[in-house]
């Protein structure tokens, strides 16, 4: 097995292999990283945030002309008879109110129900017409001190439009009251937006006018910096603009090369692609079947006021739709498109893909990696597994495999040599015009190195390997 010549190995890899007093080469960019990967998570934390808030604004903005900010006094009697009417915001009075009953789910109390009767003496077999829930107390004494009051600020919960905040008699009622009627009962809920006991918004400022306006701008200007993140991900994760570039080849037009004669060519086994590809297929779905199952267990959690549970869900759910979604339409587009052979030329390669050929020059690939992973067990050696992928200034990332690719190592060893040799020129030439030559974020100059656009002398570097 040949390989390229050794200096222009070590010629690329001086930014690699150098180590400079007070700075290490490994950290010429790693604020960079460091920046690319808070924008990830602010993208990620964000776009689902900004989602959730839409839903809550929604839901405000159906509450918020079914009452006004200050409630109105009623009576349980003038409740009864005439209902919330246009403000279902109330502050009940004149009330009498028998057992509290507990409703429990998965052996954990999530809330009283207490029934409203109108001030007088309790009749036999009373059926009550007005039904009282609340999650604000977490033991009985607390519960106490609240019906302990003469007068109760309240929501007519059953005249609210469908929203989350509209509630419906819980099972436990019907053990005490059989007779109960689901559709003509009154029910009467905590004042405000309450969420596991917690209270979020009071009932002046669930009512208020400008509350659903503040909800949709907050959910507006946070997805708005949810796409800023992803902007600034999208950046800070590409790769480096190439200084002194050239403009980018057309891979499409096949007749810059003008070569007639190939090095060598080479043909994909399809079998073996298309395996490897319907096992990541498969990785991509079920990335994809998970993501669905957080998010319907985070809208049942939602559903059972379990907030944080529901957030926690939905960001991963959401995390884990993204991947699949985009492994899959990877995957498909690699099993339905593959490549189905390359040829090597002198000055470039050419490859068959969706019926078409494509031709990069060695001036449009901007880096080639290549390794080699050998498989043994016991201490015997089972198999080499060797991968050479070629990322082009376009941005298309071009991968070949030893299980894949006929005559690999041939055509892998013409690719480094080649690229090696023309990588050599092509920098030696950017010196001699521009005085400098530059690796990603990394130049060379005759002075010495440009780090962070900083200037290292030769002289600065404690060794070379």
């Amino acid at each position: 097995m040949s390989y390229p010549a050794k200096s222009a190995l070590c010629f690329r890899q001086i930014p690699r292999c150098a180590s400079v007093r007070g700075m290490s080469a490994e950290k010429v960019r790693p604020m960079r990283k460091l920046f690319g990967f808070l924008a990830q998570l602010g993208m990620l934390a964000s776009l689902p945030l900004g989602i959730v808030l839409l839903f809550v604004a929604w839901q405000l903005q159906r509450v918020s002309g079914t009452g006004r900010p200050e409630p109105q006094s009623v009576s349980v009697a003038e409740l009864i008879e005439r209902g919330a009417r246009d403000n279902v915001h109330v502050e009940l009075t004149q009330f009498r109110l028998d057992k509290p009953i507990m409703e429990e789910q998965g052996g954990r109390l999530k809330a009283f129900w207490v029934a409203v009767f109108p001030a007088g003496k309790k009749t036999r077999g009373e059926i009550p017409a007005v039904v009282l829930r609340t999650t604000l107390a977490p033991d009985q004494d607390q519960l106490n001190a609240i019906l302990g009051q003469k007068s109760l600020t309240v929501i007519v919960a059953s005249a609210l439009p469908d929203c989350r905040l509209k509630v419906f008699p819980a099972a436990a009622l019907y053990e005490a009251y059989p007779k109960l009627d689901p559709l003509k009962v009154i029910v009467l809920s905590d004042p405000g937006l309450i969420i596991q006991g917690r209270p979020i918004l009071t009932g002046k400022q669930l009512f208020d006018p400008s509350t659903p306006g503040i909800a949709w701008c907050a959910a507006s200007g946070i997805l708005v910096l949810g796409s800023i993140f992803m902007l600034m991900w999208r950046r800070l994760g590409s790769r480096p603009r190439r200084r002194h570039a050239q403009p980018l080849g057309k891979l499409s037009d096949n007749f810059r090369l003008t070569e007639r004669s190939p090095v060598s060519t080479h043909e994909f086994k399809v079998n073996r692609t298309r395996r490897r590809v319907l096992v990541r297929f498969g990785g991509s779905a079920a990335l994809l079947a998970a993501g669905l199952g957080l998010l319907a267990f985070s809208a049942l959690s939602y559903r059972d006021l379990k907030l944080n549970l529901a957030m926690i869900s939905l960001l991963a759910g959401g995390f884990f739709l993204a991947c699949g979604i985009i492994g899959c339409a990877f995957s498909i587009g690699e099993f339905a498109f593959p490549i189905s052979g390359v040829v090597l030329f002198h000055g470039g390669i050419r490859w068959q893909q969706r019926r078409r050929c494509y031709t990069a020059l060695w001036s449009d690939i901007e880096s080639v990696y290549r390794q080699g992973n050998e498989a043994s067990e016991t201490g015997n050696k089972k198999g080499m597994a060797c991968a050479l992928k070629l990322v082009l200034h376009s941005g298309k990332v071009l991968n070949f495999s030893s299980e894949t690719l006929t005559d690999y190592n041939r055509f892998a060893d013409a690719v480094q040599q080649s690229h090696g040799r023309y990588t050599l020129e092509a920098k030696q030439r950017e010196v001699a015009d521009y005085g400098e030559a530059w690796f990603g974020d990394i130049g060379v100059r005759p002075a010495g190195l440009l780090l962070d656009d900083r200037l290292v002398p030769w002289a600065d570097l404690e060794r070379f390997e």
